[in-house]
């Protein structure tokens, strides 16, 4: 929610990435939408209500469920503030993370990582070296140390995870194996919530992104005008605090378009447009050195789409400017096609039992008009549901086509495509698992476990230095930054969500429940 608040409204920036056709229209013959659509049409929500009311979906349905929820909430403040914003290593745990290879090597240079015996791995079947993790609250912070081996069992708010190479091939002829098996596991115990919440907060929140819903309607997108004020006008009005604190960091050309549609139900498509103030983050300076070091050298673009050219959204981070682009129907998701234009039926996330998607990225570092960078990273995620939960299972279909300056292009493509293949296709290729679960009563987990094989490639050492540029400039100092900014729009959300609980909490008298 926080990414659509925004600062001064000017003129687009310029014409966007997929040209827009000149006129927009939905797939069959528009038809009129009554000027007073008030309260919005079909699934939409009140627009009086309050921007919180998506929390609910946090707790099971059933009586009293916002005073559920606000009470879940407020037990939980103390948690969310300590883990994300207080972390803290002990003095073990910080000796490992320093014995580690830069972040842009820890994945090439795996195979070598596993026989270091300067490391404090503990010895498991098959040969297996494992880094074992334990996480719990400490006072104003979370502390993260070493555990001597898996838990049988974690306590709320506690944390567990593990890092393991494990040798495909026998090395005793060499220094360190040809390949291993990487995984990486994490659980986190969050009693009391849904177990679908992972899903169904975001669908609640569907519900709320609109404007006015009310004509002239738009008739192409980009423009900013009474319906991107009146989503604003509700951001700042329920919102306040939190809507002040966003609004230096951004400079917003658009937020969202509304246009008429064939079902009589207005069609919104939320299309975030903005370009971030780098001298906003002035009061933070180490974050603000790394942003304006690295940002201008970024293009990162990511699609969700069906597999079948249908897209589910758009991310785009282009050197500053930011876009994000989803269709809202009704308060469901609606896919559309390259030129924003509706291409499918609309989905309502929480009744999905199954499903499944495809994510797309580009990522390009620009540097003394160099280009490196990964095109076609793509993953394909399988999505179920049942009444225990949810589950995401991720895979890599195939090796990514790598970026490079055509004087050495062809060289580092041929150092890669063995790494790059192996990690995506070896030993049953690269599989990560998100699971949210229940784990017994008022109990719930969220697990997530990733592996893939890693072949040894030196050779690919020459790309590290791109990496490890970012990664250097990403320093302790910046991180703490991150996290005072962050603690500051949590703080604001906290401000704004108290002020709105009297609301929140009666929604509880409303006719039929929830």
């Amino acid at each position: 929610m926080v990414i659509l608040l925004g600062g001064a409204v000017s003129g687009a920036l310029g014409a966007p990435d997929t040209a827009p056709p000149a006129a927009y229209c939905a797939p069959a013959a528009v038809s009129t939408v009554s000027k007073a659509a008030q309260p919005p049409a079909g699934g939409f929500a009140p627009p009086k209500v309050t921007l919180f009311a998506p929390m609910l979906a946090l707790v099971p349905a059933g009586p009293s469920r916002a005073a559920r929820a606000t009470s879940l909430f407020d037990h939980q403040t103390g948690f969310y503030r300590r883990f994300i914003f207080h972390p803290e290593f002990s003095l073990q745990l910080q000796k490992v993370t320093d014995q580690m290879p830069p972040r842009g090597a820890t994945l090439l240079m795996a195979p070598r990582l596993y026989s270091r015996d300067d490391i404090a791995w503990q010895h498991g079947v098959d040969g297996a070296h494992s880094i074992h993790v334990i996480g719990t609250p400490d006072g104003p912070h979370y502390l993260f140390a070493l555990a001597k081996g898996p838990a049988a069992q974690i306590e709320p708010n506690q944390f567990r995870s593990a890092f393991t190479l494990r040798p495909l091939d026998n090395f005793d002829s060499t220094p360190w194996p040809l390949s291993v098996i990487g995984t990486l596991d994490a659980d986190l115990r969050l009693d009391g919530y849904d177990s679908h919440s992972v899903v169904d907060v975001p669908a609640a929140f569907l519900r709320e992104c609109y404007g006015d819903l009310r004509e002239p309607w738009d008739i192409a997108p980009g423009e900013f005008n009474h319906h991107d004020r009146a989503a604003l006008d509700r951001l700042r009005i329920q919102m306040p605090t939190l809507y002040a604190r966003l609004r230096p960091y951004l400079h917003l050309n658009n937020l969202l378009d509304e246009f008429a549609s064939s079902d009589g139900v207005p069609l919104v498509l939320v299309d975030l447009d903005a370009q971030i103030h780098p001298e906003a983050f002035a009061r933070f300076p180490h974050f603000a050195a790394f942003y304006s070091r690295i940002a201008p050298r970024v293009d990162v673009r990511t699609t969700i789409d069906d597999g079948a050219g249908h897209r589910w959204a758009y991310i785009r981070f282009n050197r500053g400017r930011l876009r994000l682009v989803f269709m809202d129907f009704d308060g469901m998701l609606r896919p559309f096609d390259a030129h924003f234009r509706p291409a499918g039926s609309p989905v309502a996330l929480d009744a999905l039992t199954r499903g499944s998607y495809r994510v797309t990225m580009q990522l390009h570092y620009t540097r003394f008009k160099l280009t490196f960078g990964l095109d076609d990273l793509t993953f394909i995620t399988d999505y179920t549901r049942d009444p225990n939960g949810v589950r995401f299972v991720t895979r890599m279909p195939a090796a990514p086509t790598l970026v490079a300056p055509p004087v050495v292009r062809q060289v580092i493509r041929m150092l890669a495509e063995q790494f790059m293949s192996t990690m995506a296709e070896g030993d049953g290729g690269m599989k990560a698992t998100f699971d949210w679960h229940s784990s017994g009563v008022d109990s719930t987990e969220l697990t997530a476990r990733w592996r893939a094989e890693l072949s040894y490639s030196p050779m690919l050492k020459v790309l590290v230095p791109v990496a490890d540029a970012i990664a250097d400039a990403h320093n302790a100092a910046v991180r703490d930054d991150e996290r005072r900014m962050g603690e500051e729009l949590f703080d604001a959300f906290l401000d704004d969500y108290n002020s709105a609980k009297p609301r929140l909490l009666a929604l509880d008298d409303r006719p039929g429940g929830h």
